[in-house]
């Protein structure tokens, strides 16, 4: 057990690789196979506690293996995770990790426990549709490969994995390439003679003999030589012409036509003569093959000498082999069969007699009776009852358009499932699986929408409510569930009953847990998602454990728990990977962007997640949403990094997705607009600012309603953005507006309320305002205190203004008392501290004491702000401490002769720091400087 493997490939290669051996992090359990290229063993990944496959490359052998042999295999095996890592698809295995080992290098992937297509049909003896279903699940991997822009090059049967739970995988990407690569080998000529059998091993060999031993399926690596398995081989490969999608139709045909017919079809003693008979259309079709017609001429395009001869892609291809014209007769006579019930029907009818539809059509009607209970009349009036309970005056308004979002996703859902009923029972077109696939999408939705409403009926919350219409807004997609092609895509659920029923019990309470995000209900919803991702655990089926995980960091990161977040999110991703569960995978890297980025600011981890994230959605069916989420969120990387062009262009990109896919007037439409105010907000670009901001709040007016929190938000950054111009006026009426909304659909100590309040009150501290803006400062104050604790930096920063102010009104007693606190405050809080914060307190402390007499209290804090500020370092974070503390130190300088020159310099700089402020208080400091100077300067 514990020895040296012998891996046979031509020649001997010993592989002293014992069980337990350590590769990178992977601890290594059992020897798998082995080839040319090195060897595959079954290990285990004790980080992620999962089994990994590790595929090895051989060393080089000494005296056997030149550089450039060893760089070659290298760079095939690297190639071969690189293409794997691009690819996200139920059908191809999954790469995890690629690193150095001794002299050579591994490739760590998913591990698989089954068999390649060639045993698999060996020992389960499969009758002709299950061949062909096998197979053709292969082709879908093909096909996603070839949307990610790969081809493969060597596709047979070896390379097809049959998993022991009925999932099909191409494997061996070895050979994969861009499809816009050129391959650099001569054009060979057609008289070289090289003899073939039908031996199958996967050894590199040279061409340089014309005898060369187990050529028929060996791949080829060197310079010069044939690239692939020559017995699967399309035309063009074995002319040494560039490979691309055509190619990796002929292999694919090929093996198909192997596996129906038991023989290949075309075959030949050397390559030369196998080459002529595919010019020649020499193709043999053993005797006694029953392979329908239709069948064997899609296969036979598909074997054409030349490429464009075959069929137009792979995706071309396979809805080809799907299209059995025995069906579509099997459907047209069923269809007449109905058609012929019902006329019959009519007739019975018109005779006076009772008779029902058929049995189809009636088993499809009143779709409508799944929704009693979830959405009608009664439960609306529940709705509406409990919204007016909250005595809001949006109340009314906003339950009309709750009720006009739920009503139109009611007409849709019924509409939708009457018609995938009737697709399968009724027209025939549509398989029992497929329905399968629609009914339990259109099941989870409405468990979705039936999760929300509840919260919406329990009890009379305005936070509920004034987040009902985003929240209906945003439950998920029903298009999706008529998306045939994303349905099958999709994770297959478990084939245990007992685990099938425990997962859809799981998803429903997912729902729930949904719902409360939706609705702001974050610790509530951790909780029940804690409990879910236990349950999930105990399922083992990977797929809703990684949904559990996935909604934990959603809600962790609506906690403001961000680590937290960061870690259920990457255990999604990586959950979402081993199960194929491409969806979510996308979902989570998406959000570990904004976490990482926006949030962390781990600026270069959150690109390169962002990276693999764009790789992974854009080969997804479904990505348009996702996509468009994606440029948002590198918006927002860019924007913490103060990027502002770049955020600009993905903001904008994502503005124009979600325009196109979601309508002109949905609310993430809304939100990429003032993202990108915020972007020319940040550049001093105020008119951009505001003309973006407009049209957010048109639409949002428009969708939620004058009176929606949302709205209010429109207006304080408005208000903002007035202010940054220098409009006072507007931007103190912008801010009024926010206020008003806030406190007509807010608590009266809501964070959103005290950000009004803030503003308001900086307002007037500029204009000069002081008797108001100390009200406001001080019910600030307040909220603040009550919403964070003493010690942030919000409740610090309104202590200084308050204080500064309070001195400035010559209450210097209370503004003492207010800084000392603000300054202590500042040493128990674990955030780190604004610079001009620190250098504001000691200035407007070093100016109380002044007042008070206490000369050498006053020169202490005034002297913290100069050496703070030295030279040029604090020029625009503190420039307004620093007039402040050298105005400060000239007042107490002047009255010793020996400073009296030092004095006038303090008073000088200090008059250059207040000449550009246009704030009333720097006006005001700048007028006493301006007198001192004219009384002492002489």
């Amino acid at each position: 057990d514990s020895g040296s493997f012998t891996l046979s490939s031509g020649d001997e290669i010993k592989q002293n690789l014992a069980r337990g051996a350590i590769v990178g992090r992977y601890v290594v359990i059992d020897f798998v196979d082995a080839g040319g290229m090195g060897a595959v063993y079954q290990a285990f990944d004790p980080e992620l506690n999962r089994p990994v496959a590790l595929k090895i490359l051989s060393p080089a052998r000494e005296g056997e293996q030149g550089a450039e042999e060893v760089k070659r295999n290298r760079n095939r095996m690297l190639r071969e995770a690189q293409a794997l890592a691009q690819l996200s698809h139920p059908n191809v295995v999954s790469v995890f990790d690629v690193g150095a080992y001794q002299n050579s290098i591994f490739i760590a992937m998913e591990f698989v426990e089954g068999r390649n297509y060639r045993q698999w049909q060996a020992e389960t003896q499969p009758s002709q549709a299950e061949k062909l279903q096998i197979l053709m699940a292969a082709g879908r991997g093909l096909q996603a490969a070839h949307q990610a822009g790969i081809v493969h090059r060597d596709f047979k049967p070896a390379n097809v994995m049959v998993g022991n739970d009925g999932r099909v995988m191409v494997l061996d990407f070895g050979l994969a390439r861009a499809t816009d690569a050129q391959d650099p080998m001569p054009e060979s000529s057609d008289s070289q003679e090289i003899p073939l059998n039908s031996s199958e091993s996967s050894a590199s060999v040279s061409l340089s003999g014309d005898s060369v031993a187990n050529l028929l399926s060996e791949s080829f690596t060197q310079a010069g030589s044939l690239m692939g398995t020559v017995g699967y081989m399309s035309p063009e490969q074995l002319h040494r012409r560039p490979a691309g999608e055509a190619s990796d139709q002929f292999g694919f045909c090929l093996t198909l036509f192997e596996s129906l017919y038991g023989e290949k079809p075309y075959q030949g003693k050397s390559i030369s003569s196998l080459r002529m008979r595919m010019k020649n259309g020499r193709l043999l079709r053993p005797e006694g093959g029953k392979v329908p017609k239709w069948l064997d001429a899609v296969i036979v395009r598909g074997l054409s000498y030349g490429r464009d001869d075959r069929h137009a892609s792979m995706q071309d291809l396979l809805m080809a082999l799907a299209d059995d014209p025995t069906v579509k007769r099997r459907r047209r006579f069923k269809a007449a069969g109905l058609v012929g019930i019902v006329a019959l029907a009519v007739l019975i009818s018109v005779l006076g007699l009772k008779h029902g539809l058929g049995k189809g059509a009636r088993f499809c009607q009143n779709a409508e009776e799944n929704l009693v209970g979830v959405w009608d009349l009664q439960v609306a009036k529940q709705v509406k009852q409990t919204f007016m309970a909250t005595g809001r005056s949006h109340a009314q308004t906003t339950f009309e358009k709750v009720q006009k979002i739920l009503d139109e996703r009611v007409r849709q859902w019924v509409d939708m499932h009457t018609q995938a009923c009737e697709a399968t029972h009724v027209q025939g077109t549509q398989s029992e699986k497929l329905l399968d696939l629609r009914m339990s999408c259109l099941d989870q939705r409405r468990n979705e929408m039936n999760s929300l409403i509840q919260l919406f009926t329990a009890k009379a919350d305005v936070g509920v409510m004034n987040k009902a219409v985003p929240a209906c807004l945003g439950l998920g997609r029903l298009d999706r569930c008529s998306d045939t092609e994303a349905l099958m895509a999709a994770v297959a659920p478990p084939e245990d009953p007992k685990t099938r029923d425990q997962v859809k019990q799981i998803r429903k309470q997912l729902a729930e847990v949904t719902a409360l995000e939706k609705v702001g209900k974050y610790q509530e919803g951790l909780r029940l998602a804690e409990r879910l991702q236990v349950q999930a655990e105990k399922s083992a089926y990977k797929p809703v454990l990684a949904e559990a995980m996935h909604q934990l960091g959603i809600l962790a990161y609506r906690s403001g728990q961000f680590r937290e977040s960061e870690t259920h999110m990457r255990r999604s991703w990586l959950l979402a990977v081993a199960a194929g569960h491409d969806e979510i995978r996308a979902q989570s890297l998406n959000w570990l962007i904004s976490i990482l980025g926006f949030r962390l600011r781990r600026f270069d981890e959150a690109r390169q997640i962002a990276a693999h994230a764009e790789a992974v959605i854009k080969h997804l069916r479904a990505k348009g949403v996702l996509l468009a989420n994606w440029n948002n969120n590198m918006g927002n990387l860019y924007w913490a990094e103060q990027k502002y062009d770049q955020a600009l262009a993905h903001y904008h990109l994502a503005l124009r997705m979600r325009r196109e896919i979601l309508g002109a007037e949905d609310i993430s439409v809304a939100s990429a607009h003032l993202n990108i105010a915020n972007v020319y907000k940040g550049q001093g670009k105020y008119d951009l600012a505001l003309e973006h901001q407009a049209r957010a709040m048109k639409m949002l007016q428009k969708t939620l309603g004058s009176q929606h929190p949302m709205v209010a938000s429109c207006f304080n950054n408005m208000g903002t953005a007035y202010n940054g111009k220098g409009d006072r006026d507007r931007a103190l009426a912008h801010h009024e507006k926010a206020l008003a909304i806030r406190q007509q659909v807010l608590a009266a100590d809501h964070l959103h309320v005290g950000y009004s309040e803030a503003n308001i009150a900086g307002i007037l501290f500029e204009k000069g305002e002081y008797q108001q803006a100390i009200l406001r400062f001080e019910r600030t104050l307040r909220i603040w205190i009550k919403s964070f604790g003493p010690a942030h930096s919000y409740v610090v920063d309104t202590q200084i203004n308050l204080g500064f102010l309070l001195s400035h009104l010559g209450q210097f007693e209370r503004a003492e008392k207010l800084l000392l606190s603000a300054r202590k405050s500042q040493g128990r809080s674990s955030i780190s501290q604004d610079k001009g914060q620190e250098l504001g307190l000691s200035a407007a402390l070093g100016w109380i004491y002044l007042h008070q007499g206490k000369r050498k209290e006053a020169k202490k804090q005034f002297a913290q702000v100069l050496f703070a500020c030295d030279g040029e370092k604090c020029q625009e974070e503190g420039r307004s401490a620093m007039g402040k503390a050298r105005f400060g130190m000239a007042k107490i300088l002047w009255p010793q002769r020996g400073t009296r020159k030092r004095a006038l310099e303090f008073a000088r700089r200090a008059q250059e720091d207040f000449e550009t402020g246009d704030t009333a208080p720097a006006q005001e400091f700048l007028s006493d400087i301006q007198q001192w100077r004219e009384k002492h300067d002489s």
